[in-house]
């Protein structure tokens, strides 16, 4: 298939698919869906919460290949071999696709690749995921953050309807955890932007590496495989290192909230 065709299935899902039920969600529940969605700019969003949302994000990449690597190794019983089958026809699949949109090497490619699969495709769904469903199961009323025990709920609820969206079984569990991560921050910054910028980090980077290892197919696999095998403690202290991250970030974002 012509990729200037695959671009324009994936902007036209992205719209219909993730954007419009989004505010049809938040005009359901709000007669100010932008607010409700937490999208309008929030006074305490600063500087230093979206430079370490941005930190969090490359400091955790090699611990997401690690826990994906970690996934999967996750074998089914022998009853279930046929969805299993399933299961590996789907990712093979989706892997397919996913060289194919990364595989271009024009100049018109690379950027339709940053803004198509780095910058939108996060935009859309942070917009379904955090914003509206997470919102919807949380009980949102208004763009005050959500402190009880439905934002847990909430969070939860959304990263796994994320992670199972993608149909990448052998990748489920890090995209559950990244799901729930980017729920947290909107919770914690009462702001729908900074899970955005988290989830376009990600998505960028992933770009990025693919496209200056584009002809080096060896070392392709070694930049996937960062962080597992030899390289498994890499792993680990990026898990780590990340998650004091992670909390000073909450910290951060806690005494913006309250100033």
């Amino acid at each position: 298939m012509d990729l200037s065709v695959v671009y324009s299935l994936l902007v036209g899902q992205d719209i219909l698919l993730f954007i419009l039920p989004a505010f049809i969600i938040a005009r359901w529940k709000s007669r100010q869906p932008v607010t409700w969605l937490q999208m309008a700019p929030p006074k305490w969003m600063n500087r230093e919460q979206a430079t370490w949302a941005v930190l969090i994000m490359v400091v955790l990449q090699p611990a997401i290949n690690l826990l994906g690597d970690l996934n999967s190794r996750i074998a089914l019983p022998q009853f279930l071999s046929g969805i299993e089958a399933w299961m590996q026809k789907m990712e093979a699949a989706n892997a397919a696709t996913t060289d194919m949109l990364l595989s271009g090497s024009e100049p018109w490619q690379i950027i339709m690749n940053f803004l198509v699969v780095g910058v939108l495709a996060a935009f859309s769904e942070e917009m379904l995921f955090r914003g509206a469903l997470q919102g919807w199961f949380s009980g949102r009323k208004d763009q005050s953050p959500i402190t009880n025990y439905q934002s847990h709920i909430g969070i939860w609820a959304a990263a796994i309807l994320f992670s199972c969206m993608h149909l990448q079984f052998y990748g489920f569990i890090p995209r559950m955890l990244m799901g729930a991560l980017f729920g947290y921050a909107m919770v914690w910054c009462g702001s729908l932007y900074i899970p955005m910028m988290m989830h376009m980090t990600n998505n960028v980077l992933v770009v990025l590496l693919n496209y200056i290892v584009l002809d080096k197919p060896d070392a392709k696999a070694s930049i996937e495989a960062f962080g597992t095998g030899t390289t498994w403690w890499v792993g680990l202290l990026s898990l780590a290192l990340g998650t004091w991250m992670i909390y000073h970030f909450y910290r951060i974002c806690k005494i913006n909230l309250r100033n």
